[in-house]
């Protein structure tokens, strides 16, 4: 949620269709009244972000490729969510084209972590190349992967014991 009273950084959200990540406000106010009960997100660095959906379910975003040189902001947003009891996560990973070892190295370093906790983790994935890579590597056995966050979240909900949807 923001309030920005500046017809041109509105229009420089608009340009970069960031509108549809954010709701617009034009005055605190306003944005205090609409925030209720809603969903917050936190944008972790570039790239990364995150937000609850419910007591025991955060869905995280990630729209940069992951390497070697990026991948360490999405290691640094999914360890913080764990250790602030966030157990049960969904990766979203639909913006992201490609994906190396080191990508696939946090997500079974995060999956550990949350196991010991009695969480899952599913992932969201829309990139043949990527679904490619984990079917290659044996991963669509370790992990569940869903083509939409919804189906991801009701996955979570309804078969993972503890998870509440």
């Amino acid at each position: 949620m923001l309030v920005v009273t500046s017809e041109w950084v509105s229009g420089v959200l608009s340009e970069n269709r960031l509108t549809n990540d954010f709701r617009i406000h034009d005055t605190v106010p306003s944005a205090v009244a609409n925030a209720g009960g809603a969903e917050t997100r936190v944008v972790v660095s570039d790239g990364c972000s995150y937000e609850h959906l419910t007591d025991s379910i955060s869905v995280a975003k990630v729209t940069v490729e992951l390497d070697v040189s990026t991948a360490g902001a999405m290691r640094k947003m999914l360890v913080d969510l764990v250790k602030q009891g966030r157990f049960f996560l969904v990766v979203d990973l639909t913006g992201v084209d490609h994906v190396d070892s080191t990508g696939v190295g946090v997500f079974i370093g995060v999956l550990k972590r949350i196991r010991a906790h009695d969480g899952a983790l599913a992932l969201v994935l829309t990139s043949d190349g990527v679904l490619r890579y984990f079917r290659w590597a044996g991963l669509t056995k370790v992990f569940p992967i869903f083509g939409t966050v919804d189906t991801a979240v009701e996955f979570l909900g309804r078969e993972v014991p503890n998870a509440h949807a």
